[in-house]
């Protein structure tokens, strides 16, 4: 068993410490939908989905059929 100095004894207490914070604030917030502060309206979110749906459609690596579907499914989620 290896002896610890003080210094390394406080530092993996501090770790333990933020770990164990951040296992609570996920227990805290499970099921917990996400709040964002920022208002996107239906225009913006149809104009992002439409240039995401057109950067699909170039994409040659997958083939015209799957970055097509891909596409026709973005355009979809349009409100």
């Amino acid at each position: 068993m290896t002896d610890w100095t003080s210094e390394e004894d406080e530092a993996f207490n501090e770790v333990e410490k933020h770990s164990n914070l951040g296992k609570q604030i996920l227990k805290d917030i499970e099921g917990q939908p996400y709040v964002f502060d920022v208002y996107i309206s239906p225009l913006q979110r149809n104009q992002v989905l439409e240039e995401v749906a057109k950067e699909f459609e170039k994409m040659k690596a997958f083939g015209p059929d799957t970055t097509g579907s891909f596409a026709v499914y973005i355009r979809s989620m349009k409100t």
